[in-house]
């Protein structure tokens, strides 16, 4: 079969050479014939294609093991194992690549090596540590690379930015200003801006990033799954979990742990009376105010009372704004302990209290008996020698004054006898200790 197509593609061929060698004439035709039957004359296949089209000719026919043919029609050695070892970059061996170099580099011996940069350089640094060229005698090296000559006059008049025309500069723009044409600082027109995104809106018209296939782009820049259903269930503020928020604090609370805002200052009434750098102090405060006989841990009717605002509180911790409580309701001194030092707590001008006894004797027994017990949760006694509660500001030196800090802590009342009923689960902003004078308020926690 093979045989008769080619007779019948050589036939217009063979006639026309015929016709051809006889207007010639015979004593050309014994020169021409070996070159005229030596050349390669397309010849017209059913199909109209050459011989040599790859619809016709398969480049993978002879590729055979162990070589293999890729999609390109390549034909390689699988048998080859890539030699890589104590390289980075550069061919492996077998028609691969041990690795490509970041920008700035290039590949040296399958190492990655600096790439010396001198464009538009005359002098100066290379990048990788050598020389982009040596300035003449009577110049020198400018801050843009440029040889200068060196009675060159730097030309800044009425210019606050750009070059001084002799390799230096006329100074430069604050932050949002670029440097125009002539030498001014100008407004930025815009600049983008991506902190904390991977995808959405620059600012600027442009992108901060796109999310992969099965996420979207949610509101606050991050990448999410489709489908996503947000989740605000007790939430004040912070992420809904798909891209979007609960919602937004004021201006003088700040987004709790548990998505809750959280007033920033502690006090009901809006004013610190102790404790007042909100920065040193962010998650204590103490708040002054008033309040009848009580215990320290009655509940809160979220009633807000407090100096400023010339009320009687219904229970001490109504004192307390929402997400703050009574230090130490717990009964457990690292809610106190790590919000302020020693020093601190002694440093302020009035007595304000903890909600917790000093120790956990019983109430009708003494510690400098058995010695004092400290084992917590604290309770909160009415009477008795531990039910003094700790104070920060004017006080007494309590028989347990490790309760808290090692040997500085330091209660409100008496440690002798059984405090007269005045004690941290029965006590009043009327009640007055001598040198101590009347309790101001209470120590304010943050949630």
């Amino acid at each position: 079969m093979e045989y008769n197509q080619r007779t019948m593609r050589c036939t217009p061929t063979i006639l026309f050479l015929t016709f051809f060698l006889i207007s010639l004439g015979c004593s050309e035709t014994s020169e021409k014939i070996p070159q005229i039957l030596n050349q390669d004359v397309p010849v017209a296949n059913d199909t109209g294609a050459s011989p040599n089209d790859p619809d016709i000719v398969d480049p993978c026919a002879d590729c055979l093991p162990p070589f293999t043919c890729t999609e390109a029609g390549e034909c390689i050695d699988t048998s080859c194992i890539p030699a890589c070892q104590d390289k980075n970059c550069g061919a492996d061996g077998c028609g691969g690549s041990c690795g490509a170099c970041p920008e700035g580099e290039l590949c040296y011996s399958g190492e990655c090596l600096c790439a010396p940069d001198c464009t538009d350089l005359e002098c100066g640094d290379d990048g990788c540590g050598g020389s982009c060229g040596n300035c003449a005698n009577d110049q020198f090296c400018g801050d843009n690379g440029i040889c200068i000559d060196e009675d060159c006059t730097p030309k800044c008049a009425a210019k606050e930015c750009g070059d001084d025309k002799c390799g230096g500069s006329c100074g430069s723009c604050p932050p949002g200003e670029e440097c125009s044409f002539f030498g001014h600082c100008d407004p930025v027109s815009c600049q983008p801006n991506c902190d904390g995104k991977e995808c959405g809106d620059d600012g600027c018209s442009g992108t901060c990033g796109q999310c992969p296939g099965a996420e979207s782009c949610g509101s606050d820049g991050q990448c999410i799954p489709i489908g996503c259903q947000p989740d605000c269930a007790g939430k004040d503020c912070g992420s809904d979990g798909c891209g979007g928020d609960c919602g937004t604090c004021s201006s003088t609370a700040s987004c709790s742990s548990n998505q809750v805002c959280v007033d920033s200052v502690g006090c009901a009434d809006g004013q610190r009376d102790g404790l007042t750098d909100l920065n040193h102090w962010p998650t204590v405060a103490a708040c002054k105010g008033t309040f009848g006989f009580m215990s320290l841990r009655a509940p809160r009717t979220n009633t807000a009372c407090g100096n400023n605002l010339g009320n009687e509180c219904a229970a001490p911790e109504d004192l307390c704004s929402a997400g703050w409580h009574i230090c130490m309701r717990n009964g457990l001194s690292n809610d106190l302990r790590f919000r302020l030092t020693p020093a601190e707590c002694n440093s302020l001008t009035e007595a304000y209290v903890a909600a917790s006894n000093n120790c956990s004797n019983p109430n009708n027994q003494n510690p400098n008996g058995p010695g004092c017990d400290t084992t917590e949760p604290y309770g909160c006694y009415s009477t008795g020698w531990c039910s003094a509660p700790p104070v920060c500001g004017p006080h007494e030196t309590s028989h347990c004054a490790h309760a808290i800090w090692p040997n500085q802590t330091f209660i409100f009342g008496k440690h002798t006898g059984t405090t007269n009923n005045k004690g941290c689960g029965h006590i009043s902003t009327s009640v007055s200790y001598g040198s101590q004078g009347k309790l101001a308020g209470v120590l304010c926690c943050q949630d």
